[in-house]
């Protein structure tokens, strides 16, 4: 799915799909944050990878797994100068149904670092790669791979320490301080004040630096976990678009709907049915 609101690349939802690549050589940063409708894994093999994510500054050591919920925005700041890269659609690692921890800690906090290096996963990526040059049957394999690794990283990362994170000062703690306080209560009834008091900032002064630092607004960011939270519920249960509408942070289905649909470019039932559809025609597992 894509969705595009006017030019500004920040707001583009762009769907890369089941893909594994391997990027060699020297790679400057990303010149803006950017978003996209897929689980997105990263292994650095030679250097590290360093990510603004959430308001927050994340180093990925050389070796580890890192999985990014591609929805929320993140930017590289460093790039290592051998890295596997994954991609998978949101709609497919949703209706997986990974562990809560893996899928709370994402939607919190964007990023999920395994707790060590695994000596296997440069093979597995390989592999992978290899298998989606093939197509046919190898495709469903490495779904089935990858599905497995992510249950690992729920059991060996999910409750790891977070991955190093950078010390912060002046208006991007405060940021990092907003965001933490949105992923914490993005279900409750919270708005640009309650936010702007976790940054200690007027909130004028919030909107304008929590825009530069993570490249969407504090009620973009806001709506876009709860529409997270909605999707995952709802490939993964079958109550009531009413109820998890509520359960997700928003006050009434009216403005669940139209989040959802500039989110995602389609409805919450329309999504439930793709997530039904693609498991019953195994394109997702």
């Amino acid at each position: 799915m894509t969705r595009a609101r006017g030019d500004d690349p920040t707001h583009r939802m762009e769907a890369l799909g089941l893909a594994v690549w391997r990027q060699r050589g020297v790679h400057g940063p990303m010149a803006v944050p950017h978003r996209h409708g897929d689980l997105e894994l990263n292994l650095p093999l030679a250097g590290r990878f360093r990510y603004v994510i959430g308001g927050r500054v994340v180093a990925v050591p050389e070796g580890r797994l890192a999985a990014l919920w591609g929805a929320a925005a993140h930017q590289t700041l460093e790039v290592p100068a051998d890295a596997y890269w994954a991609t998978v659609g949101l709609e497919t690692a949703l209706g997986w149904g990974l562990p809560d921890r893996l899928q709370k800690r994402l939607l919190a906090v964007g990023v999920v670092v395994d707790g060590a290096a695994r000596e296997r996963d440069a093979a597995r990526f390989a592999e992978w790669a290899s298998d989606l040059r093939a197509g046919g049957e190898s495709r469903s394999a490495v779904l089935l791979e990858m599905e497995a690794r992510l249950r690992r990283l729920a059991r060996d990362g999910a409750g790891a320490p977070d991955a190093p994170e950078e010390p912060l000062a002046g208006p991007a703690e405060a940021v990092r301080r907003m965001a933490a306080f949105i992923a914490e209560h993005y279900r409750e009834p919270i708005d640009v004040a309650s936010v702007a008091r976790a940054g200690a900032l007027h909130p004028n002064h919030a909107m304008t630096c929590f825009r530069r630092h993570t490249g969407m607004t504090i009620v973009g960011c806001i709506a876009r976990q709860r529409v997270a939270h909605a999707q995952r519920r709802l490939a993964t249960s079958a109550d009531p678009a009413g109820r998890i509408a509520l359960e997700s942070g928003f006050g009434s289905l009216s403005r669940f709907h139209e989040a959802f649909r500039r989110e995602t470019g389609t409805t919450p039932t329309r999504f439930r049915r793709w997530v039904a559809g693609a498991r019953e025609t195994g394109a997702i597992e």
